[in-house]
């Protein structure tokens, strides 16, 4: 194992390892997200957002959608509190998947902007799905889209507004999901860094939920 001296922030020499320190950043890294998620929080604060990376077991922050299981394995990478705005957290999971005919499989890093809300009850009102409408049938390019469920989707349906913000930025096939195993309702949005259009296109959808969950939890 290869050592060389380097200068700390505080001007003292010290260690530092060339080979071995940095493989293992990298693969700790891929299991806890820990620069993934501090990116993602540096990233909403430049856009101007209220943003704060919880500590793991914060009383702020939700678990995953589904116990783990045999066949399922399901983690949080993270969560991030918003203020200011109808959407509470940005939580990003990591999940493994198994290849299927044309694909080899491996982990994905699902995002989801979060409402805090109690849905028992309220779960057929909440489900939603964005279905696009393509102008021919083997075209890609997408000329409408229709949201399909409870309430809530008539309401999106409703949205001239927000049905535009999704075509212009091409954020099709959004999903809006109860989870009554942590009390709140997620949007299933696209994975990276999102821009602020993207951000007020998810925190504009939350609004509408909040209407059939009613006002924020105390």
């Amino acid at each position: 194992m290869t050592w060389r001296p380097t200068l700390c922030h505080h001007g003292k020499l010290m260690k530092k390892e060339v080979n071995g320190t940095g493989l293992f950043k990298k693969i700790k890294d891929a299991f806890t997200g820990e620069e993934l998620m501090h990116d993602l929080c540096a990233h909403l604060q430049a856009l101007g957002i209220h943003a704060t990376l919880l500590a793991s077991g914060s009383p702020d922050a939700i678990g995953p959608r589904w116990k783990k299981g045999p066949f399922i394995s399901e983690s949080v990478l993270g969560n991030i509190k918003i203020d200011g705005h109808n959407l509470d957290l940005l939580v990003v999971g990591r999940r493994s998947e198994g290849g299927g005919e044309d694909t080899s499989g491996g982990i994905v890093h699902p995002y989801f902007y979060v409402v805090r809300a109690p849905v028992e009850g309220l779960e057929k009102r909440l489900d939603a799905k964005s279905k696009s409408i393509r102008k021919g049938f083997f075209s890609k390019d997408v000329t409408d889209l229709q949201w399909e469920g409870g309430d809530l989707a008539q309401q999106l349906n409703a949205d001239a507004d927000l049905k535009a913000m999704i075509l212009s930025t091409g954020l099709v096939g959004l999903e809006v999901r109860p989870d009554k195993t942590n009390r709140c309702v997620r949007i299933l949005g696209y994975p990276g860094l999102p821009s602020r259009e993207h951000f007020d296109l998810y925190d504009r959808i939350a609004h509408y939920i909040r209407i059939i969950t009613g006002p924020r939890p105390r």
